[in-house]
């Protein structure tokens, strides 16, 4: 049966620029997006694939709806197009009408190349920022080797003399350290590289005394409106880097800060050459009489582009992310938090990118308790909250360590509809009574595989790396997590089943993981299962000096 929804199912929208590709690897595959239908009560989606021999779609999700507003069809062949539509399914398992039909051409085995970008060197001069050093590296998630030119440009795009070739092995990983890229002309702010879609390319932040570290290892995903929470201690500094991925469009970004309360605090106007960039402190874009400790950056823009925050607390330690895109969602999810009575908090941050107020529930799930606990907040229009874990739990006093993963969903009313909101939320880590932090965006869906483009585990040298896993589902989950080192070797390997509803947390070597006798500093890690699931991962010391979130990967 077809049943209409709220607005003829909105319809569905494809988010082409971001998700729909063909991904060339051994294998072709494309990833589909689309936009999230607001109705509180649909439960899922369908996928429908036709060609142009087929007389009818076919249902490519035949274990029933998917909750996430995502698919990835491996199924494809090379030369061959594809037609795809969309239907919602309600909580009663009533099916709406069609999405729009979206038509796909999976190309020949070339493989396709796509500019990326990372900076070169962090401003100096600013707060924070005297005594440190950037690094960069590159992953190939391919199973074939390929070789890559790395050139230096400056702020509008231009070249200045600096180049470098790098021969990446199948499912390998190369470095550049601090004082390859101190070679580079003064001039040069980024490092821009003609790479096929499965090299991904990271960097790496830290300080001269080699006490912090923070690494950006997710991808930096184009849009026209980003948003950048910001947090700052009074003798620390914020660092936003913005990038125009377009080889002919100049793009013009309109830069806005807001105030916690959602008022305006700030405004200026970028113009970014086709593969043009700018990398400043917040006042040398809004001016030196700029403040702002607590609130949030926008940028609207006139093509997509890229952009990344980072920021310093008392020059001792580091926090990066990349910029985040605001769309309706289900549910924003931690896959891990914790507190304890030694300086470890974690703090929620939400902004709300509605005009109208959010109603945010917290549904948190204590390790030992048998029920989620639920708290809830209200945010006003275009405001920011910031919250700790524990002050929603109503545990202010002695608490010991308190270790969990939680949900949020943020709605609102219209026209007497509950809808979701438009939320967009982060979690900062910290820890050592604020010595260390690190920032993670809060997940709307989960993917069979996370990869992780960074491995620090090290008894000898006091690295840890931790991963959580949580399985959302109300099926046991099959996982298999790899450890491989640059050269694309497997080093480790373990098979284990996550039950449903059920997290896994722990070190690298630990019997969770690899084991007591594993240690790697390099390579990558890789977790996959024969369903979707979230998963986190976080490294640091032993004497928790400095926290990093380690981004994953897309393949």
């Amino acid at each position: 049966m077809v049943y209409p929804f709220y607005r003829t199912f909105l319809p569905i929208s494809f988010l082409c620029f971001v998700f729909v590709s063909p991904i060339l690897a051994k294998e072709p595959s494309i990833k589909l997006g689309w936009d999230l239908n607001p109705e509180v009560r649909v439960s899922g989606y369908n996928v429908y694939r036709s060609t142009d021999k087929d007389q009818e779609p076919v249902l490519l999700n035949q274990k029933g709806p998917i909750a996430e507003t995502s698919y990835l069809d491996r199924s494809v062949k090379n030369g061959v197009t594809y037609d795809y539509r969309i239907t919602a399914v309600d909580l009663q398992g009533l099916e709406s009408e069609f999405s729009s039909l979206l038509r796909v051409a999976v190309p020949e085995s070339q493989r396709p190349r796509e500019t990326v970008f990372m900076p070169a060197s962090l401003p100096s001069g600013q707060p924070g920022f005297e005594e440190t050093f950037l690094g960069i590296g590159l992953l190939n998630l391919s199973d074939n080797p390929d070789q890559i030119s790395l050139t230096g440009v400056d702020s509008q795009g231009a070249a200045t003399g600096y180049q470098v070739a790098d021969q990446l092995l199948p499912h390998g990983r190369c470095a550049h350290p601090p004082d390859e890229l101190a070679a580079a002309p003064a001039q040069t702010i980024g490092i821009l590289s003609q790479a096929s879609c499965d090299i991904h390319p990271f960097f790496l932040a830290g300080t001269k005394d080699l006490k912090s570290f923070e690494g950006m290892t997710e991808a930096l995903k184009p849009g026209k409106t980003l948003y950048f929470p910001i947090t700052v201690s009074e003798t620390g500094s914020s660092v936003l880097g913005l990038f125009n991925p377009q080889e002919k469009k100049e793009a013009r970004v309109e830069l806005t800060a807001w105030t916690p309360e959602g008022t305006l605090a700030g405004t200026t106007t970028v113009a970014l050459p086709p593969f043009g960039a700018a990398q400043h402190a917040l006042r040398e874009f809004f001016g030196e009489n700029f403040q702002l400790k607590e609130g949030y950056l926008k940028a609207v823009s006139t093509e997509p582009v890229e952009g990344y925050e980072i920021s310093s607390f008392d020059a001792q330690s580091l926090s990066a992310l990349p910029a985040q895109s605001t769309e309706r969602g289900h549910r924003l999810t931690l896959p891990h938090f914790f507190f304890d009575d030694s300086g470890g908090e974690t703090e929620i941050r939400l902004i709300n990118t509605d005009e109208r107020e959010v109603e945010v529930t917290f549904s948190i799930s204590v390790d030992g308790s048998q029920k989620p606990q639920s708290s809830t907040l209200r945010v006003p229009a275009l405001a920011q909250a910031m919250v700790q874990v524990r002050t929603l739990l109503g545990r202010q006093g002695k608490a010991g360590v308190v270790t969990g993963h939680l949900e949020v969903t943020g709605t609102r009313t219209e026209n007497g509809e509950r809808l979701y909101g438009k939320v967009i939320a982060e979690a900062t880590f910290v820890g050592n009574g604020g010595t260390a932090r690190t920032s993670v965006p809060l997940r709307r869906e989960g993917t069979d595989t996370w990869i992780f483009p960074m491995v620090m585990q090290s008894r000898e040298a006091g690295l840890t790396t931790g991963l959580a896993l949580l399985n959302q589902k109300d099926q046991t989950i099959a996982l298999t997590i790899r450890a491989l080192d640059d050269q694309g070797n497997i080093t480790a390997e373990r098979a284990i089943e996550l039950p449903a509803g059920q997290r896994l947390v722990g070190l690298l070597d630990t019997d969770l993981f690899f084991g007591p006798d594993f240690a790697q500093t390099g390579g990558h890690l890789e977790v996959t299962g024969d369903r979707s699931f979230l998963a986190m991962a976080i490294f640091g010391d032993v004497l928790v000096e400095f926290l990093s979130h380690i981004g994953p990967v897309e393949r």
